[in-house]
């Protein structure tokens, strides 16, 4: 086992400390260190609170969760490993939290001694520049010193750990602690424990143990990374026909979290007198985005989004047409609200690439559960059944019609009375059955029960409303992935209509999670100013989202 060190190293590398109140470094007797314990409900919305071999992560977003002693009971750890043997997104979060606490406490050399006393030492491991410990707190099985009874239930093990660590400071300083003295009632002011549980927070309470919630506000992976870069940097990614490499990204900004595999980069230049007129003469439609490739270890130019042949509305438009037409990305995951345009260019980006000949066929999974719920109530055959789940696409297609055709960009823009005309009439006339026309001859509708043990190989395929879907099914769908295969996968995580999902249970979630850093998938999240309809929809997703 480790010796305690006296001399801390000056990176934020962590050691372990056999004992924290043998080292004199730290001086833990004599600073005051608040101890936070942590709950199950906070490791898995914020799994990031624990900190890995190489840095503490959250310092980064919290500054002022400094000069703090965190500790996980053992009772905990049991229960994340009983989460990861259920079903359900928690599961993933659990494997990964309980591989970051193993590698952690690995290469550390973190050991936890039974005294003599049968009560565990206090080691910790430190991270100087934090300024924070971290222990493992051997829990699990033992009674409460100030309740005679075997502990049972979580909760209960969870708020007896705070007697447990002030009857191991008793023993591990030799202070003079009596079961229920005053010393005990201070030394718990010391005590919070983190919970976003109500009734493990009531209960805690209850005992006269201070609670807090904690949520993370730390940047969760959207895709899409807004930066303030130096000018000359700027300046050479517009000059650049190839823009630049990673290596330049890294010395121009040391600070800034490693780039992500198809990660987009809206850079803001740090203008200085008269660099204003540079950048503007060379100004030109998002020229200001970057998408990292993984391969090329470079922070490259959009281009193909222009393949599309329509001008996107906004920079989020621009960066998910570019993830759908370029040929190296073959899974797209988009999320936003309702009116960003999520559909439309998946439908634009099908129609596009079918006469191109890139794939053979195009499928469309309409993944609403209104399709699994009610198909055996709705009159017709398959086709029929599925027929309004798949009227967005159509809806799609008809827009686009609308600004591509030049007929119909005609009559729409005709007054009421010039719309009496023969000639406006029959445009707006032909109008459906030209979206039916096009449906029919590009794409095939497949049911999601239907999809199992397909093998989606040459061909383009649309997963919408994919938050509608349980993770059992949305683990099918995603394994029908072939080759030289386009799969966007779309849904609005706020839009759930599924019973038992919830905006972290659902298929949508399950895949970014699942597929954030694969270097054949971008991410894209269309955020609420985004939206391109009404203005009444704007207010109305804001005063939600309120």
């Amino acid at each position: 086992m480790r010796k305690s060190k006296t001399v801390l190293i000056t990176r934020n590398t962590p050691v372990c400390l056999d004992n924290i109140f043998a080292c004199k470094s730290i001086n833990y007797e004599e600073v005051d260190y608040p101890i936070y314990i942590i709950d199950k409900s906070v490791l898995l919305t914020c799994p990031d609170i624990v900190p890995d071999s190489e840095s503490w992560r959250l310092g980064e977003f919290y500054p002022e969760l400094r000069h703090i002693h965190f500790i996980i009971p053992t009772s905990v750890i049991m229960e994340l490993k009983g989460i990861k043997q259920q079903d359900g997104l928690d599961w993933f979060t659990a494997k990964e939290l309980l591989n970051r606490i193993r590698y952690l406490l690995e290469d550390t050399g973190y050991l936890t001694r039974p005294s003599s006393y049968g009560r565990a030492t206090t080691p910790a491991i430190y991270y100087q520049e934090n300024d924070i410990l971290f222990t493992i707190l051997q829990n699990l099985n033992r009674y409460s010193i100030s309740r005679e009874f075997e502990l049972v239930d979580p909760i209960e093990q969870l708020i007896s750990s705070v007697d447990q660590i002030i009857h191991s400071i008793r023993y591990s300083t030799h202070l003079e602690l009596e079961v229920n003295s005053d010393m005990i009632t201070i030394y718990k002011d010391k005590f919070t424990i983190l919970s976003n549980s109500p009734i493990a927070s009531i209960r805690a309470r209850a005992e006269g143990v201070r609670t807090k919630p904690f949520r993370s506000q730390s940047r969760t992976y959207t895709g899409v990374r807004n930066v303030i870069v130096p000018f000359d940097l700027y300046n050479t990614f517009l000059e650049s026909s190839n823009g630049i490499s990673y290596e330049e990204w890294q010395f121009a900004l040391p600070e800034e979290p490693a780039l992500i595999a198809n990660e987009f980069i809206s850079m803001t230049p740090q203008l200085e007198i008269g660099s204003i007129d540079q950048v503007t003469r060379r100004f030109e439609a998002f020229s200001y985005i970057g998408r990292y490739d993984y391969a090329q270890k470079r922070i490259v130019h959009l281009k193909y989004y222009k393949n599309l042949g329509v001008h996107p509305r906004n920079d989020g438009q621009a960066m998910y047409a570019e993830a759908v037409a370029h040929p190296d990305i073959s899974v797209v995951l988009v999320t936003g609200p309702a009116g960003t345009g999520k559909t439309f260019l998946s439908t634009i980006g099908a129609i596009k690439m079918q006469e191109n000949n890139q794939f053979t066929k195009v499928i469309v999974v309409p993944c609403s559960i209104d399709v699994q719920q009610a198909l055996g109530f709705l009159p017709g055959d398959l086709n029929e059944k599925l027929s309004p789940n798949i009227a967005p696409i159509k809806n799609a297609i008809e827009n686009y019609l609308k600004i591509s055709d030049s007929k119909i960009m005609k009559a729409m823009n005709q007054s009421n009375n010039d719309r009496k005309r023969p000639d406006q009439q029959t445009a707006l006339q032909n109008l459906d059955a030209t979206v039916e026309k096009i449906y029919e001859k590009v794409f095939k509708t497949v049911a999601v029960e239907a999809a199992r043990g397909l093998d989606f190989s040459d061909t383009f395929v649309i997963y919408d409303e994919f938050q509608d879907q349980s993770i059992d099914s949305a683990d099918m769908l995603l394994k029908r992935h072939g080759k030289n295969n386009k799969m966007i996968i779309s849904g609005d995580i706020e839009q759930i209509h599924q019973c038992g999902l919830s905006t972290k249970n659902n298929g949508l979630a399950y895949a970014k999670t699942l597929c954030t850093g694969l270097p054949m998938v971008a991410q894209i999240t269309l955020q609420d100013d985004k939206i391109v309809r009404d203005d009444f929809v704007k207010e109305i997703i804001k005063r939600q989202h309120k």
